[in-house]
């Protein structure tokens, strides 16, 4: 499946327009832009490490990186073209398992999205940016992306709560 996502790339290198099965609504420019923002959103989301490694950790398999992990930080510039090729395939399979409908492999463990765990790792302005950007972002991705920024705020909301009552059960623990 990631042989199949790279050849979309590399036929989306030469303008052919992506299968509309699999990246629907989706050009060219927009699924070589996506493939480049979504790993260059993922290298620089340094303060998120546990987050990235996450996602890293799915996909690093012996099958992909020749080992359990994925060796290297990813380069903040360019990170598929100065990835080793290890990194570079769970690089590529992050992307698919976000853009390519055929991939499959899209949950993580816990049954957590690629998609979601992605945005949370980016941070909320960077994904404002990206979702806005109507030249790299396709609308199917789009609403993907949107979609995964309400069910994180949810989640947000949902362990806010959970906070504040295990404050609030404290403070009367304490004072009893």
């Amino acid at each position: 499946m990631i042989a199949g996502f790279e050849a979309a790339l590399r036929d989306a290198l030469t303008g052919k327009v992506p299968d509309q099965f699999r990246f629907n609504d989706t050009t060219a420019p927009q699924l070589l832009d996506e493939t480049s923002t979504i790993c260059l959103l993922l290298a620089r989301a340094r303060r998120r490490a546990g987050l990235r490694d996450e996602l890293f950790d799915r996909f690093a398999t012996p099958a992909l990186t020749l080992e359990d992990a994925c060796p290297d930080e990813p380069s903040c510039e360019m990170p598929l073209a100065l990835a080793s090729p290890s990194l570079r395939r769970c690089l590529i399979a992050i992307c698919a398992a976000m853009l390519d409908a055929d991939y499959g492999a899209t949950e993580l463990c816990q049954g957590k999205l690629v998609v979601d765990i992605w945005s949370r790792t980016v941070g909320s302005m960077a994904l404002k940016h990206f979702i806005q950007d109507r030249l790299a972002c396709s609308s199917t991705l789009k609403r993907k992306l949107e979609a995964a920024r309400h069910r994180n705020e949810k989640l947000d909301r949902i362990l806010s709560l959970r906070n504040a009552s295990n404050t609030y059960k404290s403070l009367f623990k304490s004072a009893v």
